[in-house]
């Protein structure tokens, strides 16, 4: 599996089916698919722009996932879309790449375990 370089972005990179698993979260509803779209780009580009996660973290969209070194940007609302990516740090305190590795609709925790699992395993294809 490869990762690519998100257009307008310096330093977000999704896994290569990322923006698929994306836009299959609308079905055919392209008025939710760019609202929700609309939001994620909004988040995207603040982290593009911060300096470390603990910025991000403090903001609700934005959650570390436990025991796993994955994060998650969250639209809470009737659909709750949720995106999981990875971090990679130069430093302690600069980021430097963010991945971004799926997404789903959470309808329950039992949602976020699936998730993680399918994260996990691009993540692996993606160091092979």
């Amino acid at each position: 599996m490869n990762i690519y370089k998100c257009n307008d972005f310096k330093r977000i990179y999704c896994s290569e089916n990322f923006w698929d698993d994306y836009r299959s979260l609308f079905g055919k509803n392209k008025k939710d698919f760019d609202s929700y779209c609309s939001r994620l780009i909004s988040n995207l580009s603040f982290l593009d722009n911060i300096k470390n996660m603990n910025l991000a973290l403090q903001n609700q969209n934005f959650e570390k996932l436990s025991n796993s070194s994955f994060y998650s940007i969250r639209h809470v609302s009737k659909l709750n879309p949720r995106v999981i990516f990875i971090c990679f740090v130069e430093n302690t305190d600069n980021l430097d790449e963010i991945i971004l590795l799926t997404a789903f609709l959470e309808k329950d925790k039992k949602d976020y375990a699936k998730a993680i699992q399918k994260a996990n395993s691009i993540l692996k294809s993606l160091q092979e």
